[in-house]
């Protein structure tokens, strides 16, 4: 397989506006330093620094997921996604410490969190969207990877990113009300409903744009089994309708890779001794024929005339529509002067 980037410019594009949003409306909402900073200067900030992350990612890719294996490429987006966004943070906590003069480290750790577990979002989503490009790629050139008896468990990935994303979800909360509190507690006098408010308003936007990376990473697993899944329910269709030709594209490293090579290896065996059942039945009745004609010769030409009369039939039915669904070459064959019939026709 000639492996190419290939990676959906506008899914990734779309998480990485989406960071710059999310950081520039709500970023002051954790850090209350960077809510001292104007507007205006926070987006370019952000707009800049997550801009040159964008092009460095698409060099990085670039240059380490070319001609390598396809169950690789999945791994390497990931840790490139999460990388480029974890260096966003650094970058941008190093900035406001050095322009803004920001003191103590909280600020920038605050920062790190954030585009962290935002990329964390978006590199789980982009590594399942690379495994459904490859998936397509092997399947046009009828290739398959070769699996690693060493494999990561889908159930055990899907765990992780569920207990890491309950994690980081809990862990901003918990820093949106911690802000929340030092600010009702400088205030000499405060409005308690209005506050309360206030907080319900946060807490439920914070919550809100999780629940959605959330939902949108359930979607994207979904699409990924649905292919795995709808693979090996086409493969055993077409086997339960007589067609072992068949095979399933092994295209993921993992315990659905597995089930494509354990299936495509029964149904090459159902194949082989389905042929070898054929031969057996074929050479017994040529051989029962030809035992006919040497013990009697008109029942011998009786059996040749017949088979002459059915081998005109069959091919004149062969391009009848009532009948060309089952007349072919599955069904009978013919060699020279001798015509053999399934039973089942």
């Amino acid at each position: 397989m000639q492996n190419t980037i290939g990676e959906p410019h506008t899914r990734s594009g779309s998480h990485y506006l989406t960071a710059i949003l999310i950081m520039g409306i709500y970023g002051g909402q954790v850090c209350p330093l960077v809510e001292t900073l104007k507007l205006l200067d926070w987006f370019i900030e952000l707009t800049l620094i997550f801009s040159f992350f964008y092009v460095l990612r698409l060099i990085l890719l670039k240059k380490f997921m070319n001609n390598i294996q396809g169950r690789n490429q999945i791994t390497r987006q990931f840790c490139i996604e999460l990388l480029c966004c974890f260096s966003v943070g650094l970058v941008i906590a190093g900035i406001n410490k050095w322009m803004y003069g920001f003191p103590g480290i909280e600020s920038g750790l605050k920062i790190i969190l954030g585009t962290t577990t935002l990329g964390f979002f978006m590199a789980t989503d982009l590594a399942l969207a690379r495994e459904r490009i490859i998936a397509t790629q092997l399947a046009a050139l009828n290739q398959n990877i070769q699996v690693d008896p060493r494999y990561f468990p889908m159930t055990l990935k899907f765990g992780i990113v569920a207990a890491i994303a309950a994690i980081t979800v809990a862990a901003i909360i918990l820093l949106v009300i911690l802000k929340d509190l030092g600010w009702m507690m400088n205030l000499d006098t405060i409005d308690a409903k209005s506050a309360r408010v206030s907080v319900i308003k946060e807490i439920g936007f914070v919550t809100l744009l999780f629940l959605i990376h959330i939902f949108n990473l359930i979607l994207s697993y979904t699409k990924n089994l649905n292919i795995a899944v709808g693979k090996e329910n086409t493969a055993l269709i077409k086997v339960t309708q007589g067609n072992l030709d068949t095979r399933i594209t092994v295209s993921s490293n993992d315990e659905f890779g597995i089930m494509a090579q354990h299936t495509n290896q029964m149904i090459a065996m159902l194949q082989k001794n389905t042929k070898d059942i054929q031969q057996t039945r074929d050479a017994t009745i040529i051989a029962l024929a030809s035992l006919a004609e040497t013990r009697d010769n008109e029942t011998g030409d009786h059996i040749l005339r017949t088979q002459h009369y059915v081998k005109a039939l069959a091919n004149q039915l062969r391009s009848h529509p009532k009948f060309k669904a089952f007349l072919n070459e599955g069904t009978y064959f013919i060699r020279p002067g001798i015509l053999i019939l399934d039973s089942a026709v």
